[in-house]
């Protein structure tokens, strides 16, 4: 037998040795089961020739008999069974197994009943033949002779064994191709069977039930079907079931049409109808168990499963290439293999469903659980994909690596996922045309989504799309009762349409792409902290009980109006911004370190904070902020480009800015606060309120301003318009920093006829700037002028007290006061073209009182007059008639041809002070003081009168002649001087130890002159005392004049004086001026030569000082210059323009001109010299610079300004440097 076609190989499954087919595979002791062929298995050709060679030759030995099975056969009839139900088991020529199936009945059903039905690996033979037939496993056998009617259409093969039924091999129907079934309640086993010229194949562990003849179906109780190492081949059958109560696929499956039913059952035999049953045994734990070695390949696939409770596994292959795949499940569907369809995929349970798998169709794909769904792998349809959770509280869950497609490779497919539970979804859904999620709650945190339209409703509970990616095309429908969460996420759509008690887009991103209108509304909160909402939309409405913006931006590119509406909106650090108009409803609003843009602006609040926010209007149109409540504008801005109209309970606008480019400004509050704020308009600005602070604030408007106030006005900052200013309030206290002006333009110039109109019906305090280009006018009770500085063309002034000390009052026209009692002008400064003063008294100490016009001015005052340290000038005649004078340290001043003439009846004291007349000065008291003072004519001659006459260090100057007549003249260190001749005529002392002098005459008229030890008086020194020329010295005192030393002139010498010094002095002349108030030039050697020019209103020193000239100039308010030495030398351009403090340390600063320039606020230059010596330039402005080492050298270009600048051990040459620091330290 072996030499012609068989071979001894081991079952591993009986685990001895079997006589098979010489072409049969065979397993290895101890092999693994799982590994099979692949499907389309041949039979060898050698093996085909010699079965078919056995053949004939039996046939002619023996006239076609064939042998009867042996004892040991694989297929036994049951011999209990009737007679009509007993096929005859015989062998073929060749060892296979070749049964005569019985009778079929009137049906076609032939019945066969075994009591064991095992297929070997060569196979079996089931003769459906009338006459001799090939086969393909056993060649040619002969007819059955039981098919003597005709051949059977059903060939049930039934087994009543207690083993189940092992297939190894494939069973060919030989003759009539036929239907059919093996039945065996206790199992069957297949490994590497299939069917041959079978058009269905049934393999079941129930029960046929045979009715008449008839196949009714099957009653399944109980068995397991096991599909194990090769597989079951049915793909020459066009449709193969497989029905058991549970079945296991360890191995493939092939088919054209496959259905397999599970579970306890009575199954028609059709496979239409399967009626679950009673079992009376447990139920398996799964029913249909696919391995991941097992598998499903055909072209239709439907899997039924009739139990409840009992589960479907799929850890394998299920393909159905023409077909869908259909999978009806009483129990839980478990897929964690592959289940693919060329159209339809429907997977349905009252159980669960959980794929972490691959599901492909190419059509529709449908999946439904009524006890819930879980999704971690894929699934992909051409056509629609559905998920469906559709029982009591069932839930729909998809994991973060999940696939779920619809429309793959198409131009439509819905995704349509369903829940009466909550639905999860955290990994990537698409949907060619749409995507429906419904649950009672969706979450969808991390999903990646993408439709052309997507819609999700959550009917009870939450949607979640936090940290999602979400693009619709066309529109996104998102629906819930409660939030919608789309933190961290990003959602896009061409249009969004959001319902639902809260949104919480905290750091997410919600866009609409469509210009279609977007209306979102939230009867809780809408969070959208850190996130971004914009909308292409025409028009956007906003509305939620909360609003939450932190850090978020809501950005609208539309030109039709974002409206917002909030009870509640908290935008702290947010944007919102749109290109079109922007309507803003809260109750609670805040904006703080907001940015809010807008074309045109409608606001309306309960209460508004915009603490360092950002609010800009760009339109045309008027904008409105309605705040009923407080508005909170600190370090804030609110810009509009046309007119704004703010109207709040309270206004905080403190560092804040209120601004409009075009229009109007009008802000109406209860109190406004404006502390280090702006309110700018380039037109018109109207404040309304009860009160309004304005400290370090501004005000400002381009065209006409009025402030109206109930009650008071606090104001230190600026508050001021380009026409015409009206204040009008119960009391105003404008402090020493306020600037109040009418006519003011941008740039600060005063232009125009602005008027500034200044009214308080009690106290009015201005102690700032107040300025008109037109007129002012102000009037109060009580009015404090005091520090300010007070000009216009024109000014009046009424009240019934005016304190005006430390003001600066100036009128280009006329200044009028009228006061009921005393002018306070202490240390004020009082200017006119025209005076026109009425007074009681006047107190102009430390002040200045100019008339600059041609009309003549005469005060008559019934008191005194006080100008200690004032200065009093006129252009005109000025006329004195008043009880006494104090002057000490004044200045009273005629100018141009202006003669001064004062008759004082008591004591005029000029101590410290200045009185000259332009054009001759006449002055007649009871007692002159003229100590450190100064008496003076510029052009024409002085006459001074007086029964004592002290000039103490004072100074007295004629221009031309000069008499003095009176009393005593104590001149003690004092200086007195005439143009041509000095005539001093004195009835009290000259104490001098200083300088006289004349330049031609010296006539000293001496209220002391104290020309101490080394002093020199001259005028026109010429010759031995080298003063030559035409030059008079006059050494006038009314101040102090120590001279100290040498006071030389030749072509004028003019020292004047209060205070003067001149300590260590050598003086030469031809020019020097010296002109002081507080000098002292300590060490000096003051050289000249033409014009060394030095006015110190407030120190110079120049400690060991040599200045020498050729030009020089200096002013100065502070210099010192330790070290000393100063020099110009010609060539032109020296400034020096303190005020502040330069102090050069150890000295040197030099010119040789052409430009240097050198400026103040400190300075200090350490080591010394500071250079230039032509070529241009040398700059050095400063705040700070100390400049340790010393020395910068120019010799041509050097700009170096200064805000903290050292440079240790520094020497800083140049030939271009440009230095401008904000701290520097430059170390060694």
């Amino acid at each position: 037998m072996n030499r012609l076609c068989f071979r001894l190989v081991f079952n591993p499954t009986r685990g001895i040795p079997m006589a098979v087919a010489e072409c049969a595979r065979s397993h290895p002791r101890g092999g693994t089961p799982g590994r099979h062929a692949s499907p389309g298995r041949t039979f060898h050709s050698q093996c085909e020739t010699h079965l078919r060679a056995l053949a004939a030759a039996v046939m002619f030995i023996s006239g076609s008999l064939l042998w009867p099975a042996q004892a040991g056969a694989q297929i036994v009839a049951d011999a209990h069974a009737p007679g009509g139900q007993r096929p005859t088991i015989l062998t073929a020529p060749n060892g296979v197994p070749l049964v005569n199936i019985q009778t079929p009945s009137a049906a076609g059903v032939s019945r066969n009943t075994y009591s064991q039905f095992d297929i070997p690996v060569a196979g079996a033979i089931l003769n459906n033949a009338r006459g001799t037939a090939t086969t393909r496993l056993g060649g040619l056998v002969q007819g059955n002779p039981w098919l003597a009617g005709g051949s059977a259409k059903v060939i049930l093969n039934e087994v009543n064994a207690a083993n189940p039924s092992q297939l190894l091999g494939y069973l060919e129907v030989g003759g009539a191709r036929a239907e059919v079934i093996i039945a065996n309640p206790a199992g069957i086993l297949c490994n590497g069977c299939g069917f041959i010229n079978a058009n269905r194949a049934t393999l079941t562990t129930g029960a046929p039930v045979v009715t008449e003849g008839r196949l009714d179906g099957y009653r399944v109780g109980n068995g397991t079907l096991v599909i194990d190492g090769l597989g079951l081949d049915a793909r020459d059958t066009e449709f193969t079931h497989l029905i058991a109560r549970a079945i296991r696929l360890n191995a493939g499956v092939w088919a054209q049409d496959l259905q397999v039913t599970t579970g306890a059952a009575d199954v028609t035999a059709d496979g239409s109808v399967a009626t679950p049953r009673t079992p009376a045994n447990p139920a398996p734990t799964i029913a249909l168990d696919v391995a991941a070695l097992g598998g499903m390949y055909a072209g239709k696939i439907h899997l039924i499963g009739t139990e409840s409770g009992v589960g479907f596994r799929n850890t394998g292959q299920i393909g159905a290439s023409a077909g869908e795949v259909r999978i009806d499940q009483r129990g839980w569907i478990d897929n964690s293999g592959q289940i693919d369809s060329a159209t339809r995929i429907s997977l349905t349970t009252p159980a669960t469903l959980a794929s972490s798998g691959a599901l492909r169709a190419g059509g529709d794909a449908v999946l439904t659980a009524d006890a819930g769904l879980t999704l971690d792998g894929s699934a992909v349809a051409a056509g629609d994909l559905s998920l469906a959770a559709t029982g009591p509280g069932a839930r729909v869950t998809s994991g973060a690596n999940a696939w779920l497609v619809a429309g793959y490779g198409s131009a439509g497919g819905a995704l349509t996922l369903s829940a009466a539970g909550p639905l999860a979804a955290h990994g990537t859904l698409i949907g060619g045309a749409t995507i429906d999620a419904r649950a009672i709650s969706l979450d969808l945190t991390g999903a990646r989504i993408t439709a052309p339209a997507v819609q999700l409703n959550a009917t009870l509970g939450d949607l979640n799309l936090s940290a999602s990616r979400l693009h619709a095309e066309d529109r996104l429908t998102a629906s819930t009762p409660g939030v919608l969460r789309s933190t961290t996420a990003n959602v896009s759509a061409g249009q969004l349409s959001l319902a639902a008690h809260n949104l919480d887009n905290a750091g997410g991103v919600l866009l609409q792409l469509g210009a279609n209108p977007l209306q979102l509304n939230f009867a809780g909160t809408l969070d959208n902290s850190g996130g971004r909402l914009a909308s292409n939309a025409a028009s956007i409405a906003l509305g939620a009980a909360t609003l939450l913006n932190r850090g978020g931006q809501i950005e609208h590119t539309g030109n039709g109006t974002l409206s917002i509406g909030a009870n509640t909106f908290i935008g702290s650090d947010g944007q919102v911004i749109t290109q079109g108009g922007l309507e803003l409803t809260a109750g609670h609003l805040n904006l703080d370190h907001a940015q809010t843009q807008a074309t045109q602006l409608a606001l309306t609040a309960i209460k508004f904070s915009h603490r360092q926010g950002t609010l800009l209007q760009t339109g045309t149109a008027p904008a409105s902020l309605t705040v009923s409540g407080p508005l909170d504008n600190q370090d804030g801005r609110i810009s509009a480009n046309a007119s704004v109209t703010v109207s709040a309970g309270n206004l905080n606008n403190d560092g804040g800015r209120l601004d409009t480019q075009l229009g109007n400004l009008t802000v109406s509050a209860d109190v406004i606060s404006n502390y280090r704020g702006q309110l700018y308009t380039a037109n018109n600005l109207h404040i309304v309120a009860n009160t309004l602070t304005n400290l370090d604030g501004s005000a400002y408007a381009v065209g006409d301003a009025t402030v109206s106030l109930s009650r008071g006005f606090e104001h230190g900052g600026v508050l001021a318009a380009g026409r015409d200013l009206g204040v009008g309030a119960a009391w105003i206290n404008a402090g020493a920093s306020s600037l109040i002006a009418a006519g003011m333009q941008p740039g600060g110039r005063l232009e125009g006829d602005g008027a500034l109109t200044l009214q308080a019906r009690s106290t009015l305090v201005a102690n700032g700037q107040n300025l008109a280009a037109g007129t002012l006018t102000i009037a109060a009770d009580q009015l404090d002028l005091s520090g300010s500085a007070t000009s216009a063309r024109g000014l009046a002034l009424s009240a019934n007290q005016l304190d005006a000390h430390a003001a600066r009052l100036v009128a280009t026209e006329q200044l009028q006061t009228q006061i009921g009692g005393r002018l306070d002008g202490r240390n004020a400064y009082l200017r006119a073209n025209h005076l026109d003063l009425n007074a009681a008294s006047l107190d102009i100490s430390g002040g200045t009182l100019v008339s600059s016009g041609a009309r003549a001015v005469r005060l008559q005052l019934p008191g005194e007059l006080i100008n200690r340290g004032g200065q009093i000038t006129s252009n005109a005649d000025l006329t004195l008639d008043v009880a006494t004078v104090d002057n000490r340290g004044g200045r009273i001043v005629t100018t141009q041809d202006a003669q001064f003439t004062a008759t004082v009846t008591g004591a005029l004291d000029n101590t410290g002070g200045l009185i000259a007349g332009n054009n001759g000065l006449t002055l007649s008291a009871a007692r002159v003081v003229n100590v450190t003072g100064q008496l003076e004519t510029a052009a024409g001659a002085a006459h001074i009168r007086a029964d004592h006459f002290d000039n103490a260090s004072g100074n007295l100057f004629a221009a031309t002649d000069l008499t003095l007549s009176g009393g005593d003249l104590t001149n003690p260190g004092g200086r007195l001087y005439a143009g041509y001749d000095a005539t001093l005529s004195l009835s009290g002392a000259l104490l001098h130890d200083g300088v006289l002098a004349a330049g031609r005459h010296l006539a000293v008229s001496a209220t002391r002159i104290d020309a101490t030890i080394n002093s020199l008086v001259a005028a026109g020194l010429q010759s031995d005392g080298h003063i030559a020329g035409t030059g008079t010295l006059t050494a006038q005192a009314s101040t102090t004049f120590t001279a100290r030393g040498q006071t030389l002139a030749a072509s004028a010498l003019s020292l004047s004086a209060p205070q003067l010094d001149l300590t260590g002095s050598q003086n030469t002349a031809q020019a020097i001026r010296l002109n002081a108030d507080t000098l002292m030039l300590t060490r000096a050697n003051t050289h000249a030569e033409t014009s060394l020019d030095i006015q110190a209103s407030d120190l110079l020193d120049t400690r060991a000082a040599r200045l020498s000239a050729a030009q020089l100039g200096i002013k100065a308010q502070r210099l010192d210059n330790t070290g000393g030495d100063v020099r110009q030398t010609g060539s032109g351009d020296l400034h020096i323009a303190l005020p502040g403090t330069l102090i050069n340390t150890h000295g040197q600063i030099v010119s040789n001109g052409n430009n240097l320039h050198l400026s103040a606020a400190e300075m200090d230059n350490r080591g010394g010299l500071i250079g230039l010596a032509g070529s241009g330039l040398l700059t050095i402005d400063t705040m700070h610079f100390v400049g340790s080492g010393g020395q910068i050298i120019s010799n041509g270009q050097l700009d170096l300004s200064a805000r903290h600048l050292a440079l240790d051990k520094a020497t800083t040459q140049a030939n271009t440097w440009h230095i401008t620091a904000d701290t520097l330290d430059h170390q060694h």
